[in-house]
């Protein structure tokens, strides 16, 4: 696999710019929603499907584009074939599947923390992290 390239951006005063890093061979996205106190952090693999073949359909339901590459939110690729081969809407699948998709969410969340060690003190859901932090000052428009 090629080296991916580093677009650490430079962090402004208060830390929080938005920023990829990566993790290995995995995307991590720190961004801000706009006008809030929210930051997400979330964790992305390379959707192997189209690295591979050049397909037009991918293996992962949430996708981005970076670095000249498509990615898959981890959690949201392929099932394992162990769990697909389960019975549909049966018990057991859908048991394999929950205990799946933690075990996903959990390998997102220690990406996440080792590209962005802030991130550990945030809330933790779906394989993504939030934490809420100060706005910074408006700017003073009486002058």
């Amino acid at each position: 696999m090629c080296a991916l390239p580093d677009t650490r951006s430079p962090e402004g005063p208060d830390g929080l710019t938005d920023a990829d890093r990566f993790a290995g061979q995995f995307l991590v996205r720190r961004y801000r929603i706009l006008g809030t106190q929210t930051v997400v952090y979330d964790a992305w693999e390379p959707d192997e499907r189209t690295a591979r073949t050049g397909a037009d359909f991918f293996d992962d339901a949430m996708l981005t584009h970076h670095a000249g590459r498509w990615w898959g939110q981890l959690g949201t690729g392929p099932l394992p074939a162990t769990v697909d081969a389960l019975p549909a809407r049966s018990e057991a699948r859908s048991r394999a599947y929950r205990a799946w998709e933690a075990s996903e969410h959990e390998r997102a969340y220690a990406l996440i923390v080792q590209a962005f060690p802030d991130a550990a003190a945030g809330r933790r859901h779906d394989g993504e992290i939030t934490r809420r932090v100060a706005l910074p000052p408006a700017p003073d428009d009486r002058r």
